[in-house]
């Protein structure tokens, strides 16, 4: 169940997350204005403009996905779970000073970054004030995220919300979100396809290809992964049986959690955040095992093991990437004046 729920965040995170290119001569015209398109919505934080320029039957698998997972998913653990959800934004929003030094080291190590003292400072004081921004608008989005609000697989209506709107604009607003790639080349590349040069918000330079399945043009990465990742999130709804005693099990966690939650809202350090939710997480671990349903899903980890591939926008690159299971919407950018 677990991965299935990675499987999901990861395609709707592969929504937002594309390249952008520029128009030359010997570019498809079709593909050049496609993904211009998308350099545009994404630099808007326009994630309902991505999402439909998706392929006709791209929209209609993640709404089946979105449809089937929402009709087998228990709702009383749905319900818990995002209660928890809704808890921790708020948690996030208070304490938001702590989570950005208990996280600041990972973040510049992963993007390899490099920060005079000046700049550091700078950046966590705007880290702070965009989660205490963000915690209220996502805890109402979680709020609103009922099982019967998703089973019909309405992903436009989803993508729409107000709630995710505000956050790109939140997050559009940053210093790091106003940031744009930079469009170098554009040219033929095989098979009609169309090969893009791109400098990223780093300042490094890679190629991807982009090509047409059906009316659209997307990243090949995409194209070629896309069969397979939703197949094994179609069967990994159809074998996601959540039986009386694992889910009195996760039910038991809540409490342990919520307490965790009550007990962070007191921390005045990123130690002790840390350490009141120490407790709760081994605890998950060590239950961890038995929530695989038994003998039958040993096999589990070969079946899912497909993350699907993703144009990132902090460090775009034509191979399949995992993407990142965020708190929060995909990081968008403000519209831009123009395209560089």
């Amino acid at each position: 169940m677990k991965r299935n729920l990675f499987f999901m965040s990861a395609i709707v995170a592969s929504l937002f997350m594309v390249f952008s290119i520029s128009e030359t001569k010997a570019a498809d015209p079709g593909g050049v204005e496609s993904a211009r398109k998308y350099i545009t919505a994404l630099n808007a934080g326009e994630g309902l403009s991505i999402y439909s320029m998706l392929p006709a039957s791209y929209k209609k698998d993640v709404s089946g996905i979105v449809s089937a997972f929402a009709a087998k998913m228990d709702p009383e653990i749905w319900s818990e779970g995002l209660s928890l959800v809704g808890d921790l934004a708020e948690l996030a929003g208070a304490k938001a000073d702590l989570l950005v030094d208990m996280s600041a080291d990972n973040v510049l190590s992963m993007s390899g970054a490099s920060l005079s003292e000046e700049d550091a400072a700078a950046a966590k004081i705007e880290a702070v004030d965009t989660i205490a921004k963000v915690a209220p608008e996502l805890k109402q989005f979680i709020g609103k995220l009922t099982l019967d609000s998703l089973k019909d697989g309405n992903v436009e209506e989803l993508l729409g919300m107000q709630e995710l709107l505000n956050i790109s604009k939140i997050v559009g607003d940053t210093k790091f979100g106003k940031e744009k790639l930079s469009i170098l080349d554009v040219t033929d590349g095989s098979a009609g396809s169309v090969l893009v040069s791109v400098k990223n918000v780093f300042g490094k330079v890679e190629d991807t290809e982009f090509v047409k399945v059906e009316d659209s043009w997307i990243p090949k990465s995409l194209a070629d992964g896309w069969a397979d990742g939703v197949a094994s999130a179609k069967k990994g709804i159809a074998d996601m049986v959540i039986d009386q005693a694992i889910k009195n099990q996760i039910l038991a966690m809540a409490p342990m959690f919520k307490m965790a939650i009550q007990q962070g809202k007191s921390a005045t350090t990123k130690e002790e955040l840390g350490q009141a939710f120490m407790m709760p997480i081994m605890m998950m671990a060590m239950s961890g095992a038995s929530f695989g349903g038994g003998a039958d899903d040993a096999d589990d980890d070969d079946d899912f093991e497909f993350t699907p591939p993703v144009m990132q926008r902090q460090a775009p690159s034509s191979r399949p990437a995992a993407p990142p299971v965020p708190i929060a919407p995909p990081r968008p950018a403000t519209p831009p004046g123009g395209i560089r």
